[in-house]
């Protein structure tokens, strides 16, 4: 599948928004709204119509015997350089300055993040990890990389778009029949309609892209009413049985959809967002950005005090939250440039081994 670089764009939305909900206050206006659960489902989305395309494109050759166990190969080991690095980087930093940061680190808490377990873990603990919170979403999406791949190269033609109709649905009951509030959302079968929405809109990109511009134009409907309805519960509480990833999921989608009809345009609606340079930037670092900001949070936590002894004025102390999120935002900017510049790009030149 051909980059899209406006999807970098979206990446970057996708990470600003779960900056947003860890490091501004929960009372702020901005995360009115769930912003941490809607910029991780906009992640799954992605992920599932990027796999999903991926998957589609070598479909025809593995139908016929012959590349199969070639695509598994290649699948694998490209997924394995671009996540495994500086994760478990990330995880070793972990273990040496927890201590010092005051955060708890156990030894459940280190296994689960190791085996991609965590989401599990927190699950049925009812309880988050310090510096590993965030590390829930990346074992849910590591566990759909293990069976996904399975489901598209092994199910018939005729019957995949079923196959993923079904999976959208699991993943809306599931959610739907959780009692957790708070936890509910974070097993793998309760996000199968996220990885499920995206990969309905691979598998109409790849056997029906005539169907796209009608699809757009049912999409800006839903989307419409999905937003109403973040809205409503905004303001007067989550309504019960009504999944929000699934709502979150159906507007991802719809952006998706507009950025596939708009992606070879100059100027458009929101290009100035959706082509921005700088926002390209963040979305191609953003996985560091997201490994990193937590424990760069608690970084933070770590100097705060003394920095707000130096704010004497009124009006600084007033936006204290807002300034600090402008400089621990420059500083996950930086580290995360560094960590690709250093790290990531040489090791994922190494992916051109493993083309299909």
């Amino acid at each position: 599948m051909k980059h899209i670089k406006q999807l970098d764009s979206l990446r970057a939305i996708a990470v600003i928004l779960v900056l947003f909900w860890h490091w501004l206050p929960a009372t702020s206006f901005v995360n009115r709204i769930d912003n941490g659960a809607l910029g991780v489902d906009i992640f799954f989305v992605l992920s599932g119509f990027l796999i999903t395309g991926i998957l589609l494109e070598n479909k025809a050759a593995s139908d016929n015997g012959s590349t199969r166990a070639l695509t598994f190969k290649n699948f694998y080991a490209r997924r394995f350089l671009r996540i495994f690095p500086i994760y478990y980087l990330t995880i070793i930093l972990i273990f040496f300055i927890h201590t010092g940061l005051g955060a708890s680190f156990s030894t459940g808490e280190l296994v689960s993040s190791v085996t991609y377990t965590s989401n599990f873990y927190f699950f049925e603990r009812q309880q988050w990890g310090d510096l590993t919170v965030h590390f829930w979403s990346l074992a849910v999406e590591e566990q759909f990389y293990l069976i996904w791949p399975f489901v598209i190269l092994f199910v018939r033609k005729k019957y995949l778009l079923p196959v993923i109709l079904v999976f959208i649905l699991i993943g809306c009951v599931s959610q739907s029949l959780m009692t957790s509030a708070e936890f509910g959302h974070i097993p793998t079968y309760t996000c199968f309609d996220a990885f499920g929405f995206g990969a309905a809109l691979a598998w109409i990109v790849r056997y029906r892209i005539g169907w796209l511009k009608q699809l757009y134009v049912v999409l800006c409907i839903f989307s419409a009413i999905c937003a109403g309805m973040l809205i409503i519960q905004s303001y007067y509480g989550t309504i019960p049985y009504l999944p929000n990833r699934t709502l979150h999921s159906i507007i991802a989608v719809w952006i998706i959809t507009f950025i596939l009809l708009h992606q070879d345009k100059k100027s458009f609606a929101f290009s100035f967002i959706l082509n921005s340079r700088i926002m390209h930037f963040i979305g191609k670092i953003s996985y560091g950005i997201y490994l990193y900001h937590v424990p760069i949070q608690w970084f933070q936590f770590k100097w705060s005090n003394h920095f707000t002894n130096l704010m004497r004025s009124p009006f600084l102390h007033r936006h204290e939250s807002y300034l600090i999120f402008c400089i621990n935002f420059l500083l996950v900017l930086l580290i995360s440039w560094i960590s690709f510049q250093i790290i990531e790009l040489p090791i994922l030149r190494l992916k051109k081994k493993f083309s299909y």
